[in-house]
């Protein structure tokens, strides 16, 4: 994608020039003075070239404005005459670069793309801060059949820009193999955006994904840039894209399909060179049957698909995860724990884990949290611990009646569903195949607070 210069001066003449000189290069917008510079500045221009003297505003001054908004934005100032006092005052207000309009034309296209690439650069630099603290976080552990065959997957697909649908139990690790899948891609050094499908309003849908003009409804005072112009070349992820709603679906099938969209209450297409990665944990051949989900978005996303399947079905891994968790956790818990013994580590391997790779990770940190001062945990740390009915004891019969018992499990199942929805208590309800009202009754007639989920 073309990087964008706003070039700004009175004279329509050295606009004109400077845009012959660079269109082959640059996607150009111009200004004749400084107001309409401000307002062009809604385009996001990846470089400036500004005038220092014009009437009405002045260069320094359109500088001054520019830079109470947008402190990264490289400007380089022009100028008929070279005056020291201007020049500092123009660095001092956040110039980058200042050259006199003698200038030579390989001078200039020299400075711009030196301009870009420290741009760049210093993008990729905050970007690659960010997540390296979560790069431990993403490694798909294990040695179990499965797990290679994952990790060979990704390594294959990542080469590519075909888009890729993830399909698993909630809590298995699909962000984790999405996150895989960017950084052994030729995009790594570019932005990784995931969205929660549930768990965002219908309503705000197409504003967080595509962004919304000035005046496109009635709260929008300002332009917002949305998550498709933060992501640019890098990969966009949608976490249950099950749940995105059918208006949705089909502004997002014509960004697959064109690369192109418009913001909300836009009339101009943005370009966009993103990946898309999905993932879901529902049926989408039975949602397409109730008409739920488009059968025309699920082909565009689902060019290749990745099956992770429930940690129950790789109990093998669980050692590798639980070593995995205990070195990664142990450092910010400060605690004593030196190791999980082997026969803790059996009894993990034999629970179900309806929550999934997700749970067993909250399972080790709540270990390393309560038994902070013992070296070696041992299978008597898990009591009250498992939330498995034939793991806790606390859930036989022979401890509780039958109608507490019954109580307890319900409990138990309600807290699960809500867990797998991430909160969301329509999808929880789904879940346990009820309704949201039932759900909601059930869990104030159990003393369950109604605050365990979103609606």
């Amino acid at each position: 994608m073309l990087k964008k210069i706003l070039i700004v001066d009175d004279e329509t003449s050295v606009c004109e020039t400077l845009r012959i000189l660079l269109k082959d290069k640059y996607q150009i917008s111009t200004a004749n003075n400084g107001q309409r510079a401000l307002e062009l500045l809604e385009e996001e221009p990846d470089l400036m070239i500004l005038d220092v003297i014009m009437p009405d505003m002045d260069g320094l001054e359109v500088l001054k404005k520019v830079r109470s908004v947008n402190q990264e934005l490289p400007i380089i100032m022009l100028s008929a005459v070279d005056r020291i006092k201007t020049v500092v005052e123009a660095i001092r207000l956040g110039a980058i670069e200042y050259l006199t309009k003698s200038f030579d034309n390989e001078e200039l296209q020299h400075t711009i793309e030196r301009m870009l690439d420290v741009q760049k650069l210093r993008s990729e630099l905050d970007y690659l801060k960010r997540i390296n603290r979560d790069c431990q976080s993403n490694e798909f552990v294990g040695d179990s059949p499965a797990a290679k065959r994952i990790i060979n997957e990704v390594e294959l697909v990542a080469r590519t820009d075909s888009s890729v649908l993830i399909r698993g139990e909630s809590g298995v690790g699909k962000e984790v193999v999405a996150r895989l899948i960017h950084q052994r891609s030729p995009r790594q050094g570019n932005p990784f955006v995931a969205v929660h499908c549930a768990a965002l309003p219908e309503n705000l849908f197409e504003s967080e994904l595509f962004g919304h003009e000035k005046g496109a409804f009635t709260d929008a005072s300002t332009r917002k840039p949305g998550m498709f112009d933060i992501v640019r070349d890098g990969t966009f992820f949608l976490d249950e894209v099950g749940d995105m709603p059918l208006t949705t679906q089909v502004k997002l099938l014509r960004v697959l399909q064109e690369k192109e969209f418009f913001r909300l209450g836009g009339t101009r297409l943005v370009r966009t060179e993103a990946r898309v990665l999905a993932a879901t944990s529902k049926n989408l051949e039975e949602e397409i049957g109730r008409r739920s989900f488009r059968e025309d978005f699920y082909y565009r996303l689902n060019v290749v698909t990745i099956r992770i399947p429930p940690l129950r079905d790789r109990r093998g891994d669980i050692p590798r995860l639980v070593d995995h968790f205990f070195n990664q956790l142990r450092p910010s818990l400060h605690t004593e724990t030196t190791a999980f013994s082997d026969e803790l580590k059996e009894r993990l391997q034999n629970y179900d884990w309806p929550g999934n790779v997700r749970e067993l990770k909250n399972i080790v940190e709540r270990l390393l949290v309560l038994h902070a001062d013992v070296p070696v945990l041992q299978p008597a740390h898990l009591e009250g611990i498992l939330n498995n009915p034939a793991a806790n004891p606390k859930l036989q019969p022979e401890n509780k009646s039958l109608e507490e018992a019954l109580q307890e499990y319900e409990k138990f199942l309600i807290g699960e569903a809500i867990k797998k929805s991430g909160g969301v208590k329509s999808r929880a309800a789904e879940i346990l195949r009820t309704t949201r009202r039932i759900l909601s009754y059930r869990m104030e007639k159990l003393g369950l607070s109604n605050g365990s989920g979103s609606s």
